[in-house]
């Protein structure tokens, strides 16, 4: 309430500071906004009310005819099931209808459907048929009218419910087969989706041709910094139709034309048979979310998977190794590293890493496991040259610990 006094005063304060003809055209002005304001309110309302006038009646129609088709619902619900008529009696049913009615009427029963041709007036045998559609299970599936000497001719072909549900049945399976036909022509761009979305982007297929099932590409890698496909190798897969006996969808594939294993999917989980996959090592550790994944990495990997399989919340069962040959690092003189072995088993939904060096001055041992959707950890030793070695804090950072003896490092890596 004070401040509320304090505001008039200050307005009363600044309107006796104006001169009177400012005073007079401030005045003028506020009456003119406030008979705008007025006259606009009275223009709505009047507007409202001429909609309102000319909806009401509509809508109260509406409510009627929701009304009455919900009374005829209740009636219909209350009626007993019909059941559908033979052929036979259906037609009797028809001709001594049609002969009620003053229909001159040839009436010849098939063995699912009746037939019936013959004259008289249009809207009376309209109406005759629609009363028989109603009251059987009789449906006019086809009818033909033409005018004939001031009556109307007609012919017109009625099956029984039985067989109206056969024909949806048919029109179900046409449906059917027609959607297989076009899944049989899916287009292989459709492969390059699934790649994507299971590599997170990191893996795509470029010139890509065939079907989903048969077709090919050229895989290429996106650089992480410059989103560059950079290439890496030729891909084929052929889809392997026999494998649908145990409700698994297969595919054999192949890289530059040399046989490359098998993948599979089905309602278990999926697959990888004899997959085989090699690749520059530096694809594979530029992912890494760490300066440690930019340090220039050299060699080859190769993947090799044996009878590796998993359901669809990742616990998996079967060993797979990763074969690092010709290791190098670009801050590290380019100096070779050595061969490396990395082997991963599953079971009991965990995942066990052991890693091993095959060959070479620089030797690492070590262990680790991963749980789907959980937690990850791998830990071990890097040995070799002191005087090699001694940059490796500098480059891995807190990955790796000195031990007391020279040219040895403990290292340990995980997702915290």
């Amino acid at each position: 309430m004070k401040n509320l006094l304090q505001f008039l005063q200050r307005a009363r304060t600044a309107w006796n500071a104006r001169a009177p003809r400012e005073q007079l055209l401030l005045a003028a002005m506020a009456a003119v906004v406030l008979v705008a304001i007025l006259w606009s309110l009275f223009d709505w309302t009047r507007a409202e009310r001429l909609r309102l006038a000319r909806a009401l009646p509509v809508a109260q129609a509406r409510l009627a005819a929701m009304r009455d088709d919900a009374a005829e619902l209740q009636r219909l619900q209350r009626q007993p099931a019909r059941s559908t008529p033979a052929a036979n009696a259906a037609a009797a049913t028809l001709t001594g209808s049609a002969k009620a009615r003053g229909f001159k009427m040839d009436i010849k029963p098939g063995q699912d459907s009746i037939r019936l041709a013959g004259s008289g007036d249009f809207d009376a045998i309209v109406e005759w048929l629609a009363q028989m559609q109603r009251d059987s299970s009789l449906r006019v599936t086809r009818f033909q009218a033409n005018r004939d000497a001031g009556a109307a001719r007609i012919e017109a072909e009625l099956t029984l419910g039985e067989h109206y549900t056969a024909m949806l049945l048919r029109l179900a399976l046409f449906i059917v087969l027609l959607l297989l036909a076009l899944l049989a022509r899916a287009p292989a761009w459709l492969a390059d989706t699934a790649l994507a979305h299971a590599t997170d982007g990191a893996v795509r297929l470029e010139a890509i041709n065939g079907t989903l099932w048969n077709g090919g590409g050229a895989l290429v890698v996106i650089d992480p910094v410059s989103r560059r496909a950079q290439p890496w190798t030729t891909l084929r897969w052929h889809w392997r139709p026999a494998q649908l006996l145990q409700l698994e969808a297969a595919w054999s594939l192949a890289l530059d034309k040399r046989p490359a294993g098998d993948i599979g999917a089905s309602p278990r989980g999926w697959r990888a048979d004899g997959l085989t996959l090699v690749a520059p090592a530096r694809f594979l550790l530029e992912r890494i979310p760490h300066a440690f994944g930019h340090l220039g990495w050299r060699g080859d990997m190769q993947f090799d998977s044996t009878q590796w399989r998993c359901d669809w919340k990742l616990a998996c069962a079967g060993r797979f190794g990763l074969r690092w040959a010709g290791a190098a690092v670009d801050v590290l003189r380019g100096r070779p590293l050595g061969d490396y072995q990395l082997d991963a088993r599953g079971e009991a939904g965990q995942l066990h890493f052991d890693l091993t060096t095959l060959a070479g001055d620089v030797r690492l041992a070590a262990q680790g496991n991963w749980t789907p959707r959980g937690p990850w950890h791998l830990d071990g030793t890097v040995r070799g040259d002191p005087e090699f070695l001694k940059r490796l804090p500098a480059v891995a950072g807190n990955w790796v610990i000195p031990e007391t003896m020279p040219g040895s490092y403990r290292f340990e890596v995980n997702d915290r």
